[in-house]
């Protein structure tokens, strides 16, 4: 179901006096941003702002996840993970996941920088076609020099030793 169902599917819910309560899910910075079609759902809505993970948080959920699995992660990959992730635990799953799966596969029990390096290629590969063409729209250049790639990962807040990973 899209945005725009789900508002409308709202504001008829709320027009009818429907005694029910419905739990939504959406990511944006703003309420706006998810009801943009039906303001007027709005008034029968009740905001829960969910703050983005601490460093902490998502390390725990690291560190959690490769303790079940019998494997560990060295610290500046942990941090690493963390900070790519921008407080987003989606991003600290899929990361964690391939760069555990890419451990395993060269047998070891131990992920270093390199696998993270390795699992962002593999999460771009597997991302979705909206966020690829957001991604090649953002550092298209008609220059033989193209410093998008870094400006974007600057204006990202990462501060770490990758390559950007063209695709």
């Amino acid at each position: 179901v899209g945005a725009e169902q789900t508002t409308a599917g709202l504001s008829v819910l709320s027009d009818h006096a429907v005694p029910a309560t419905l739990i939504l899910v959406g990511v944006s910075d703003t309420v706006d941003g998810l009801i943009e079609q039906h303001g007027s759902v709005e008034r029968a809505l009740v905001q829960v702002r969910m703050p983005r993970m601490s460093s902490d948080e998502l390390e725990h959920i690291v560190t959690r996840g490769l303790e079940l699995l019998g494997m560990t992660i060295e610290p500046d990959a942990l941090a690493h993970v963390a900070a790519l992730s921008q407080g987003l635990p989606h991003y600290t799953h899929l990361l964690s996941l391939h760069a555990a799966r890419i451990a395993i596969d060269a047998g070891l029990d131990c992920i270093d920088t390199t696998h993270v390096v390795q699992a962002i290629g593999r999460a771009l590969d597997k991302a979705q076609h909206s966020i690829r063409s957001a991604y090649a729209a953002s550092i298209a250049s008609r220059h033989e020099r193209n410093y998008y790639p870094d400006v974007l990962l600057a204006c990202a807040g990462v501060a770490a030793p990758f390559e950007p990973v063209t695709r």
